[in-house]
């Protein structure tokens, strides 16, 4: 998820020496790829929660493989002679071998030339299957101040070849409700610490938190005068969240194995008091903008 304040914003430029303008008044944001230039690894195979490799922290969560959610798919930024990937961009999900499904904010640039799709792989850097994008299709509801709508549909320049690491996500079915503490699963390739301090992941992780009452949401993003819509969902763990890099990623419900939402904002990273806000994939308005995408 993305940084909102201005309070968050000015606290990592000064730890990190950003930008001034990073620090600026309103609504400024970091985007996923303001500190996503380095990537670590992970070779060392343990058993954990979500059958990955060595546990690690990632805001909480541990260190997973794609063999657990071969719908995961990542967005990465090429540029330079050659086309190479330069940096870790948002996480998404495969909707079936033409469509993956991410957060609309991932695109600020909207030209998709400079995107590559990477699946197949515990890896946002290297293995698996790479296509280029063809499409980007944002909600035309989407607002880049609120998050609200904050989907897009990305069709793909080729098809992808299907099989045990790379396979269609089950969204919920629309109008399905998410009720407060239903465990959830967030998984991505995005920084693991909530300052930024290191670097994002090279390798997949995933953390699990519990829902919590729009209700309580909205209480807790009064003071920064953002609106918890009929659109969005939320949850908070202690001590756990998604960061930078893994907007775009999809939340899974822990019970069913489907996509209920996707990564979309909030204040910081693991802070509490400040949950994560989710598009709800199962909203009416959503769900017939990603069905009618899937046609195009």
């Amino acid at each position: 998820m993305r940084c909102i304040h201005p309070v968050c914003v000015a606290l990592v430029a000064a730890v990190f020496g950003a930008p001034a303008a990073l620090a600026g008044g309103g609504n400024t944001l970091f985007t996923t790829t303001s500190f996503s230039t380095l990537f670590g690894n992970a070779k060392t195979k343990s058993t954990n929660v979500f059958g990955g490799y060595d546990d690690k922290k990632i805001i909480g969560g541990a260190v997973t493989g794609i063999k657990n959610f071969p719908f995961m798919a990542n967005i990465a930024i090429m540029g330079g002679k050659g086309g190479k990937v330069l940096s870790q961009q948002c996480g998404s999900s495969i909707l079936d071998k033409n469509h993956v499904l991410t957060a609309a904010h991932c695109f600020d640039n909207r030209n998709p030339k400079v995107y590559q799709v990477r699946v197949g792989s515990d890896f946002w850097r290297y293995k698996g299957q790479t296509v280029g994008i063809s499409k980007i299709m944002i909600h035309p509801k989407y607002n880049n101040k609120t998050f609200d709508f904050d989907v897009a549909v990305v069709r793909l320049k080729k098809s992808l070849v299907m099989g045990k690491l790379v396979a269609p996500v089950s969204l919920v079915p629309m109008n399905t409700a998410i009720k407060a503490d239903t465990p959830i699963n967030l998984i991505g390739w995005g920084f693991t610490d909530a300052l930024h301090s290191k670097a994002t992941s090279g390798v997949l992780r995933a953390v699990t938190i519990n829902t919590i009452a729009a209700s309580e949401c909205s209480d807790d993003y009064e003071e920064y005068e953002m609106s918890i819509t009929a659109r969005m969902f939320c949850a908070m763990g202690e001590g756990k969240d998604s960061c930078q890099g893994d907007s775009g990623g999809p939340v899974i419900v822990k019970r069913s194995g489907k996509q209920q939402g996707i990564i979309s904002w909030g204040m910081g990273c693991a802070q509490m008091g400040s949950p994560g806000v989710f598009a709800n994939v199962a909203h009416p308005a959503i769900r017939k903008f990603i069905d009618a995408s899937l046609k195009k």
